[in-house]
């Protein structure tokens, strides 16, 4: 398969490096990967809190992702007392 789109490989040779739009207003965004991982997430707090629509949206996947790990837990430990309980002993 010498043609590479047929099998997925060639694909990618056709993807060139793409120069960065790095206007004053994403000039921030086009820094390197910071090394302070609090300053990262401080920012992103203040500018979700900022818009209400994407916070109620955060707080409900935050909610939903808690209340699923909170049944998950809950189900192992009703699971493993049932398996347990029940008598496997046939007559």
């Amino acid at each position: 398969m010498e043609d590479g789109g047929r099998d997925g490989r060639g694909g990618g040779r056709r993807i060139h490096d793409q120069p960065q739009n790095c206007d004053d207003d994403s000039l921030r965004r086009c820094r390197a990967v910071s090394h302070h991982p609090f300053s990262e997430v401080i920012t992103g707090t203040k500018h979700f809190l900022k818009d209400r629509p994407l916070f109620l949206t955060v707080a409900g996947i935050s909610y939903f992702w808690f209340l699923g790990a909170l049944l998950q837990m809950d189900l192992l430990l009703v699971g493993s007392e049932y398996s347990t309980s029940m008598n496997y002993e046939s007559d």
